[in-house]
C-alpha cells in the first residue's frame, strides 16, 4: 500500500512540477510581419526618381550625364524601363550629333544603342544613316566597311545599296557592284528607281569583259588592261594621264577628289562592253575608255585622245 501510495505521491509531483515550469516560460512576442509592398516600393520610387532626373539632364542638353546616370541606376536596379530610357537618350544624343556633322560622336552613341536594342527598327535606321555618313568622308576602304556594315543593319536602306554600288565600281570591283545593285532593286524604294536594270545590265557586260584584267596605278589614276604584253602600254598610259592632271589642274584650279581609272581595251572588248561605234576613239562615263589600236597608233594620238577624254 505504502509503495502504490508513494508512487501516486510521485507521478502527482512530477505532472505539478511540469505546470509550474510551463507557466514560468513566458510567452514568446507575436511575430509582426512587415508590409509585403515596402520593399518593392522603395524599389520603384528610386527607379522613378533615377528617370525622372536623366529626363531633366536630357531636357538640358546634357547627354553624357544621362547617359551616365541611367547607366549606373541600371546596374543598380536593372529595371527594363532604364534600358528603354538609355536606349531612348542615346538615340537623341546621336541625332543630335549627326545634325551638327559630330559624325564619330554620333556614331559612338548609335552604335551603343544597337548593342542595346539591335532589334529595335529605328535604332538600326540611326545607326545606317550614321555609317552611311561616314562613309562620304572616308577613304574609299573604310567607306565600303561602312556601307556593309550599313546595309547588314538595315537591308532596307536604299540610299546605303546606293552609294557601296557607285563605290565598288569606282574601285573596280564589278562583282560587288552588281550585287549591291541586285539588293538595291530588292528594297522597297529601290525597285522604283528609274534606269536600274540598264545599270545593271551594262556593268554585267563590263565584267564579263574585264573579269581577267589587270591593273597598274600612278598618284592619281588607274589603268586596267588584260595580259602582260599590254602593261607597257598602260604606264604610258598613266604617264600621259598624270603630265595632263597636272596642266589641267593648273589652269582650272580644281582637282579630282579620287582616282580615276583609264580602261583599255582591245576593239573586239571595246564593242563587246559598250556597245560603243568603231569611229569612237573613246569616252568617258566616270572612268576613261579607249581602244589600245586608237593609243598605239603614234602621231600623237595618244596624248590626243587621253587629254580630250581625261
Amino acid at each position: 500500500l505504502w509503495v502504490a501510495s508513494g508512487v501516486s505521491g510521485l507521478m502527482l509531483y512530477r505532472v505539478v512540477e511540469r505546470k509550474q515550469a510551463a507557466e514560468a516560460v513566458p510567452a514568446a512576442a507575436p511575430q509582426v510581419a512587415a508590409p509585403a509592398s515596402a520593399g518593392p516600393a522603395k524599389e520603384r520610387d528610386a527607379v522613378d526618381d533615377a528617370r525622372i532626373a536623366a529626363r531633366a539632364k536630357v531636357e538640358q542638353g546634357a547627354f553624357d550625364a544621362a547617359i551616365e546616370a541611367l547607366d549606373a541606376a541600371l546596374t543598380l536596379h536593372g529595371d527594363p524601363r532604364l534600358k528603354e530610357d538609355l536606349v531612348q537618350v542615346l538615340c537623341r544624343a546621336a541625332s543630335a550629333a549627326l545634325d551638327d556633322g559630330r559624325l564619330a560622336r554620333a556614331f559612338r552613341y548609335a552604335d551603343r544603342a544597337f548593342a542595346l536594342a539591335p532589334e529595335n527598327a529605328l535604332v538600326k535606321k540611326l545607326l545606317a544613316e550614321v555609317l552611311r555618313r561616314q562613309a562620304e568622308e572616308q577613304s574609299p576602304d573604310r567607306a565600303r566597311e561602312s556601307l556593309e556594315r550599313a546595309t547588314t543593319v538595315e537591308p532596307e536602306n536604299a540610299h546605303a545599296w546606293m552609294e557601296l554600288a557607285k563605290l565598288c565600281e569606282q574601285e573596280n570591283d564589278l562583282q560587288c557592284a552588281i550585287a549591291a545593285l541586285d539588293a538595291l532593286s530588292n528594297t522597297k524604294h529601290g525597285s522604283h528607281i528609274e534606269g536600274l536594270a540598264d545599270k545593271k545590265r551594262s556593268l554585267e557586260k563590263q565584267h564579263r569583259v574585264e573579269v581577267d584584267f589587270d591593273g597598274v596605278r600612278t598618284e592619281h589614276f588607274v589603268a586596267r588592261f588584260e595580259g602582260y604584253g599590254n602593261e607597257q602600254m598602260a604606264w604610258r598610259v598613266l604617264n600621259t594621264l598624270e603630265r595632263a592632271y597636272f596642266g589641267v589642274s593648273e589652269r582650272l584650279g580644281r582637282e579630282p577628289n579620287e582616282r580615276i581609272t583609264v580602261v583599255i581595251y582591245t576593239g573586239a572588248q571595246y564593242r563587246e562592253a559598250l556597245n560603243a561605234p568603231d569611229w569612237s576613239g573613246g569616252f568617258y562615263d566616270g572612268k576613261i575608255r579607249v581602244r589600245e589600236g586608237d593609243l598605239a597608233a603614234g602621231n600623237g594620238r595618244l596624248e590626243s585622245v587621253l587629254t580630250h577624254e581625261y
